[in-house]
């Protein structure tokens, strides 16, 4: 039989009750809380004014006072819900990979893109990401690695990602505007980010793939 004694729970705690109440609260705990009054309609919350002189007030912020000030008190004993170490440890990963990107070395052109770390997927294509890598097929990438004797293009100017997109005349159908030397990060960010310059630049490096030898020094 399910106990119907009446039951009274007092606090000056008036945020508490009013999260308490809210089905949809984003707390947890107060989301618990309000399950177990639904459940249980014998037990009700009421709120007194602090520091009233009420006993059983005065004695629980006392008890409260004690343990905060205590030096035995072990956080390790402490248990928190699942929501709460889910939410801060997505939070402290977050703060620890943006600080790793910050530093790192490598990986820049992507950094000048996208300079905050998140879960959401960028969601490039297999030519896009080749192009804003810089790791394409380019003269200048396979050079790097001396797979290729010269980083140049088979019209003389060095094969670089830019040069493809705004200038080499055998990629002449689907060039982009050529920015300043000081503005070319900018350039990068703003192709990144346009769906019409995402389309050429996928166009440009299909037509690489497509025709290597064409591009490449004699």
């Amino acid at each position: 039989m399910v106990n119907q004694t009446p039951i009274k729970i007092f606090t000056d705690n008036r945020a508490a009750i009013q999260a308490s109440s809210n089905p949809k609260s984003k707390k947890h705990i107060a989301r618990q809380i309000f399950l177990s009054l639904l459940s249980s309609p014998n037990i009700k919350l009421n709120w007194i004014k602090a520091h009233a002189g009420y006993f059983g007030n005065e004695s629980a912020d006392l008890q409260a006072k004690s343990a905060a000030d205590s030096e035995t008190t072990n956080i390790h004993q402490i248990k928190f819900s699942k929501a709460f170490l889910k939410t801060h440890l997505k939070k402290f990963l977050t703060q620890e990979w943006q600080r790793t990107w910050e530093d790192a070395t490598t990986g820049r052109p992507i950094h000048n893109i996208i300079p905050k770390v998140s879960f959401d997927p960028v969601c490039w294509t297999r030519e896009e990401i080749l192009f804003f890598t810089q790791h394409g097929p380019f003269p200048s990438y396979f050079n790097r690695f001396k797979i290729l004797p010269s980083p140049n293009c088979s019209c003389g100017q060095v094969g670089t990602p830019l040069h493809y997109a705004t200038e080499c005349i055998l990629t002449s159908s689907w060039h982009i505007k050529k920015p300043a030397e000081n503005l070319q990060k900018i350039w990068f960010r703003r192709v990144a980010a346009n769906k019409n310059s995402r389309l050429l630049i996928r166009k440009i490096v299909q037509h690489i793939n497509n025709n290597r030898a064409l591009f490449r020094p004699d």
